[in-house]
């Protein structure tokens, strides 16, 4: 499943659970379990991003700012925003 116009993709998704999937969207939040990631990037940056998402629990869409290669250190940076009491944070994968 693609949800435009943010291109971001879903798997699995059973139709009965397509209504809970789309209101979360709507409050601008990712069901994690079904998330894989997003089109416009590449598929090491969905990789990185999900990584990041999954094991810090990040499910708000907006939260990842930013998925880059760093060259320098072989890996991939996540820049995720502050929200609530979190501060903005840059995690590696």
């Amino acid at each position: 499943m693609v949800i435009l116009p943010e291109g971001l993709y879903y798997g699995r998704v059973d139709p009965d659970a397509i209504e809970t999937l789309l209101q979360l969207h709507d409050d601008r939040r990712l069901q994690l379990d079904k998330y894989r990631g997003r089109s416009t990037f590449s598929l090491g940056e969905q990789a990185a991003e999900y990584f990041v998402r999954r094991e810090h629990g990040i499910d708000g869409i907006d939260a990842v700012t930013e998925v880059a290669f760093d060259a320098e250190h072989g890996a991939y940076v996540v820049d995720v925003a502050a929200h609530g009491d979190n501060v903005a944070q840059r995690l590696a994968v």
